[in-house]
């Protein structure tokens, strides 16, 4: 026997979510826990930098700055006193005691540990590492720039700032005029400078490569602002650039393999590094200026002896093929550095040139996405956005892991991340977003790929079962003339035989699900007029196509889940006006509307067996304070029964045991939590 429901898209709201810790203990309630939550962030990690002693991942949150342990996961307290702020990226002096800040509009410096600010430019700059730079003493600073529409005949310029004076030290004009990207020397004496322009009246010959400003570097002397050299980086992507500790050298890739070392005074070639594709978006030197360090996309990384320019050997990424790069790259000593990165919402970090890695694995890297219990419910399988299938014991034990393979895709990566959705059987997994098919659980091969194929003139929709598949015409919105009806075609994969067409005006099909008894049909469409849009749930009759029963309200913007209830007879769903609705599918008439006190669902909603019960997820709170709340549901009466409070983040999936006794919760912080129904806070 198995037990399964599949979860709809979530987006739940985990602005400034800190990552949770896999020691918390388990809430009330409940038995076991599916998988770790150490080092995962809703946030994706998206302003975390390395400690300057390679120790910690630091990250900007609405407490202050907080530090997360490398080798536990674990919060390791607030790195100084600093009130909260929206720095979207950090950066450290060389010994940590000061801390450099970038917001959307402005570049500041101040005490780690005090939090006191020492100086502070305000100015547009732009996104990504470059639009602050801190010297390795923390006693100046430059700051890039991004073109000011109010003054968008103004030359961009960048600025080099004293943090003792809080004055200007140098500004420079650059040859870009879009956006401005700079890297301050160690010794705070030389800058570099480059980023995007626009030709607003471009030649007709075209812009000359040697002259094209998006691949212009410059470098800079500081007390003088005296431009010293400029140069063209080669290859096709942004240029990516790094100072020697020394500052005499500067070393400037592009992304694709090759990486030129310059004289930084002058901008002299020296030598050129001729290294593996797609690598060079991160560089690093190592404190004594002997290694450098090239981070590839594939996250391995590439060691180099600068006096010979000899390779010094290929670190590949412990977790294999990421398809993302590295997140980071530095050095800790000279014979010792830290690469990471993050995949979904989990972070990894590992050692240079052992390729150690150092933070603890394991589970889901992303939001799961659906359960099943195999096996008498002896085993769960668990399915997300990573793309991966894992197998645990019911007391939380992991035990393996399967990767749905699709012919020349993700084919070499560690994480696919493409969602993955398991079926009832839990013999057969899909992927309904990616049009990536349908695979064999047991081996991880695709065995089908239904979307495949299709022209712009249809869509697919494929039910949970993975066998039932709905072909919509594609129809221009809005089409003149507007066609009345249109035909679903309805297959089923597993006889390769049309069971139906559904006539229907146009539509988007939101949902669909078949009965357990496999006479019925339901789905979920939204219709639009030019003004306005139209929400249907309807009941068909799988064998002819005819339709039964249907339920209509007004469009709207909120997220719908629905299930089919095991009566056959009608399906539970939530609507754009905020209702959870029982609806019959013969006649699509309300048969209760259940009270949730227009609380929204996150996940779908899923039946015990025999039907008697059904359980909702829902989110309470919101940002850092969201916390999930799973609360059992009388079916007859539509009475709230039990609940279970507890869970971190959104839950994204559920499912019941075959006996009905345990309640499986997936949430978005990538675990499951195994709640006990007997013990339901009542």
């Amino acid at each position: 026997m198995f037990a399964i429901i599949r979860a709809a898209s979530f987006v739940a709201a985990v602005a400034f979510t800190l990552p949770a810790i896999a020691a918390d203990p388990l809430p009330k309630g409940a038995k076991a826990r599916l998988g770790s939550t150490r080092l995962r962030d809703l946030n994706g990690w998206s302003n975390a930098v390395l400690s300057p002693d390679g120790k910690f991942l630091v990250v900007q949150s609405p407490q202050g700055v907080v530090k997360f342990d490398l080798a536990t996961g674990e919060p390791a307290g607030m790195l100084g006193t600093k009130s909260p702020g929206f720095e979207r990226r950090i950066e450290f002096s060389a010994d940590g005691g000061r801390t450099l800040g970038v917001t959307y509009s402005s570049v500041s410096v101040w005490e780690t540990e005090s939090g006191k600010a020492l100086a502070e430019v305000k100015r547009p700059v732009p996104f990504g590492e470059g639009a602050g730079s801190l010297a390795a003493d923390g006693k100046s600073f430059a700051v890039g720039a991004n073109m000011d529409f109010n003054a968008k005949d103004k030359p961009l310029t960048v600025l080099v700032w004293d943090v003792e004076k809080n004055a200007k030290i140098a500004e420079v004009a650059v040859v870009q005029n879009q956006s401005a990207y700079v890297a301050l020397a160690p010794d705070g004496k030389t800058f570099a400078t480059w980023g995007t322009h626009f030709e607003r009246n471009p030649p007709k010959e075209g812009v000359e490569p040697a002259n094209d400003p998006n691949r212009i570097v410059q470098i800079w002397e500081t007390a003088s602002g005296k431009e010293l050299a400029k140069l063209r980086a080669e290859g096709f992507g942004s240029p990516h650039v790094a100072f020697s500790p020394d500052g005499q050298t500067l070393a400037v890739a592009s992304g694709s393999g090759t990486v030129r070392l310059l004289e930084a005074k002058t901008g002299t070639e020296r030598r050129r590094l001729f290294g593996r594709s797609d690598s060079g978006s991160r560089l690093a030197f190592s404190p004594d200026g002997k290694t450098l360090a090239v981070g590839g996309q594939d996250g391995a990384v590439q060691l180099w002896n600068i006096a010979d320019g000899s390779r010094a050997g290929v670190i590949e990424c412990p977790i294999g093929n990421t398809g993302f790069g590295l997140r980071g790259l530095s050095f800790t000593a000279p014979d010792r550095g830290i690469a990471w990165t993050a995949v979904g919402l989990t972070a990894f970090a590992w050692e240079l040139p052992s390729g150690k890695l150092i933070t603890p694995a394991g589970g889901h890297v992303s939001f799961i996405r659906s359960i099943a219990f195999a096996s008498e419910g002896k085993e769960i399988l668990t399915s997300g956005d990573d793309g991966l299938i894992f197998r645990w014991d019911p007391s939380g034990k992991e035990l393996g892991e399967i990767r749905p393979r699709s012919p020349g895709f993700g084919s070499n990566n560690r994480y696919p991340m493409y969602q993955t959705t398991l079926t009832a059987d839990g013999k057969t997994a899909m992927s309904p977003i990616n049009q990536l098919g349908i695979f064999e659980v047991a081996t991880g091969r695709q065995i089908a790929a239904p979307q495949s194929g299709l022209g712009f003139d249809s869509r697919a929709y494929l039910c949970q079962d993975a066998r039932t598949l709905l072909l919509v015409p594609g129809v221009p919105f809005p089409p003149k003339p507007q066609p009345k009806t249109i035909r679903i075609a309805v297959w089923d994969l597993a006889t390769g035989m049309k069971l139906a067409e559904l006539e229907t005006p146009p539509c988007e099909v939101s949902h669909a699900a078949v009965s357990p008894d496999r006479t019925k049909l339901a789905t979920l469409t939204i219709t639009r007029a030019e003004n306005k849009s139209a929400f249907h749930a309807t009941g068909w009759e799988l064998a002819t196509g005819k339709q039964l029963g249907e339920f209509t309200e007004a469009g709207g913007f909120n997220t719908t889940h629905f299930a089919i209830a095991p009566d056959n007879a009608s399906v539970l769903t939530s609507t754009p006006s905020g209702k959870l609705l029982a609806i019959g599918l013969a006649d699509g008439k309300v048969v209760r509307e259940i009270e949730t006190n227009r609380r929204g669902l996150t996940a779908h909603p899923a039946f015990a067996p025999g039907g008697k019960q059904f359980a909702l997820a829902m989110l309470v709170g919101f940002g850092a304070g969201a916390a999930s709340e799973v609360v059992l549901y009388d079916w007859e009466s539509g009475k709230p029964a039990g609940k279970f409070r507890g869970g971190t983040g959104g839950v994204t999936a559920l499912a019941f045991s075959p006996d009905g006794k345990t309640l499986a919760a997936a949430s978005s912080d990538t675990t499951v939590l195994l709640w006990d129904v007997a013990a339901a806070e009542q």
